[in-house]
């Protein structure tokens, strides 16, 4: 991956709410102790989790770009449902 991309992908991840952090740590499934705790920036965090991800054990950057957009997807749908039911 080109250097701007990786770039942009980190600070993507780091600009996360926790909450959504945590999703996308959940749904990758790091092994436990790979990850900085809850309290540490979620900067550091998705350094911990990228660098876990490109390694020869981690899952690869196909599939958090595929766990990104299911969890883009899965927010607007969320806020849709939102918006639909303060209409009623």
């Amino acid at each position: 991956m080109e250097t701007l991309k990786r770039l942009h992908l980190i600070r993507h991840i780091s600009e996360l709410p926790p909450p959504q952090f945590n999703q996308l740590a959940f749904a990758l499934n790091p092994p436990a102790g790979q990850l900085p705790g809850c309290m540490a920036p979620v900067a550091d965090r998705a350094y911990a989790l990228l660098e876990w991800v490109e390694s020869s054990v981690g899952c690869g950057l196909k599939r958090v770009k595929n766990v990104l957009t299911a969890l883009k997807k899965i927010s607007m749908s969320h806020f849709a449902m939102i918006v639909a039911e303060q209409s009623h």
